[in-house]
Parts: structure tokens; sequence; C-alpha cells
């Protein structure tokens, strides 16, 4: 959370929004605590979700749907809890969406600090970014793999939300996205 307040970015042209399926006070407690020195933060729960299926995507149809819909922004991007965004990341993707306006979705690499020694249980996913999704990208067919990911809202509004019939909703939807003629 700290990370993605402090995005080397104008703290007047973004918001970071905690949403918390688990509807914990002690979240909500260290964000409101946060806030003080990020007036840019906030906090928002449905209610205990745990347990459900998809809870996920149902969390950023409610951020998209609900959350946004008085004052939507045009670019979104999503963090898993355990992501640490690095401080140029919106400086580095957003030029992307905005140089290629057909472009709706960009996803980056996710990168971990505190892997084993030979990552025994390839959590770094290195095959599929250098290799897999490298290839898809060169042929303009990159999945979105979750964390890291910069969208364009309306996109994303307009092909139903995040698909809550997969456990790979970033998956399913830039698969959604391509089928409606979407880079």
């Amino acid at each position: 959370v700290r990370a993605a307040c402090t995005m080397d970015y104008p703290v007047s042209s973004f918001r970071v929004r905690v949403l918390d399926d688990g509807a914990s006070t002690e979240l909500e407690s260290a964000v409101a605590a946060l806030r003080t020195e990020w007036p840019h933060l906030f906090y928002h729960t449905r209610g205990r979700q745990s347990g459900k299926v998809f809870a996920k995507a149902g969390n950023m149809n409610y951020a998209l749907f609900t959350l946004q819909e008085k004052a939507p922004p045009e670019f979104c991007a999503i963090f898993d809890a355990d992501s640490i965004p690095m401080p140029h990341f919106l400086r580095a993707t957003l030029p992307h969406l905005l140089q290629t306006p057909e472009a709706v979705l960009l996803t980056t690499r996710q990168y971990f600090y505190n892997l084993p020694s030979g990552d025994p249980l390839s959590q770094s996913r290195l095959h599929f970014y250098t290799c897999e999704n490298a290839e898809l990208d060169r042929r303009g067919l990159a999945q979105d793999a979750g964390s890291g990911a910069l969208f364009r809202r309306q996109a994303i509004i307009d092909a139903g939300g995040y698909p809550t019939y997969s456990f790979s909703e970033d998956w399913q939807l830039s698969l959604v996205l391509k089928g409606l003629g979407h880079r």
C-alpha cells in the first residue's frame, strides 16, 4: 500500500483504493492511519466475502461499477495484495496507452524479491514472462497475468467487467477484450 501511495506521479492525479473482501477491521485501521500521510488512499469493503467463488473478480467489478461510478477514472491499475509497485510504474506504463489509443490493456512482468534460491516452485514464472508472453506480445496476443496491469476503464466496463466464471479472471479478460477487437 505504501509503495502504491508513493509512486512517482502527482498525487492529485491518482487514487489508491484498498479493496478488502475480508472486512478486516485491522486493515481498515491501518489504512486510516496511513491516510493522514496520503489523503489519496481509500479503504473499501463489500463485507466478508471469504470462501466465495471468484471473489477477486467480484471485488474488482465492485470497484469498477460501484466505487468509480460518480468520478470514473480513464485508467486503472491493479496490484495484488502481495505486490510492490515500482516507483516509476505509472510513468513507465501510462505513456504506452496514451500513445496508442486502440490499446486498452497493458500488462507488466511481476518481480519477486523474496524467492528461495533456485526458485524451486517456479514462482517467478520466468518462462512465462521471458518466453511465452514475450512471443504472444510480439504477435499482438499478450495475456494479462494479473497484478501490475494498467487498463482503460471504459473498455473493461464495455466488456461487462472482470469475468466471474473463471479463477483466471485476468487471463479471461484478455481473451474477452481480444475477442472484442481490442489491443
